[in-house]
């Protein structure tokens, strides 16, 4: 039988595996059909394997986890505002500290509206007001706030 070599992740395992696929391979045991349900690998065309099915080639180690933060999240790029029709959209920015999480609040005028989303629905009494947001990152060792973004001036929703 001939066959092509891939790399292959194996639950439960630490290493990545390349193993030896065989598409010329026929039906499945009842121990293959159950492996494959349990999500077990599959080919490129879809044909499930099982253990007799593949060989491993060599094995590797895993790539090593990534290191933990040292500090607070720190902002490298400024939160960015767009609208488009009657949302407006901030995106988070760009961020050194490996954050975990972001919050959002949006700002129209300089007063505190919305809710803690990277979007915001604007309203009739909107129009003409500038809005902004600030995004703030977390991470296991704190919390910190971005400048804010840049300022839209919200034109009047469609209705």
């Amino acid at each position: 039988m001939s066959g092509t070599t891939e790399p292959v992740l194996v639950d439960g395992l630490d290493q990545v595996l390349l193993i030896r696929l065989y598409p010329e391979a026929e039906g499945l045991s009842d121990a293959g059909a159950k492996a494959v349900a349990q999500g077990t690998q599959t080919a490129a065309d879809g044909a499930a394997l099982e253990a007799s099915q593949y060989e491993p080639v060599l094995g590797l180690e895993a790539p090593d986890a990534p290191a933990a933060p040292t500090a607070p999240p720190v902002n490298v790029d400024v939160p960015y505002v767009t609208q488009t029709g009657d949302m407006l959209s901030c995106t988070m920015g760009i961020w050194d500290g490996e954050p975990t999480g972001y919050a959002y609040q949006w700002t129209i005028d300089g007063v505190a509206v919305g809710t803690d989303a990277s979007t915001h629905t604007v309203v009739a009494g909107d129009a003409g007001k500038t809005a902004a947001c600030v995004v703030s990152a977390t991470n296991a060792l704190g919390t910190t706030a971005a400048p804010p973004s840049n300022g839209v001036v919200v034109t009047a929703p469609a209705r």
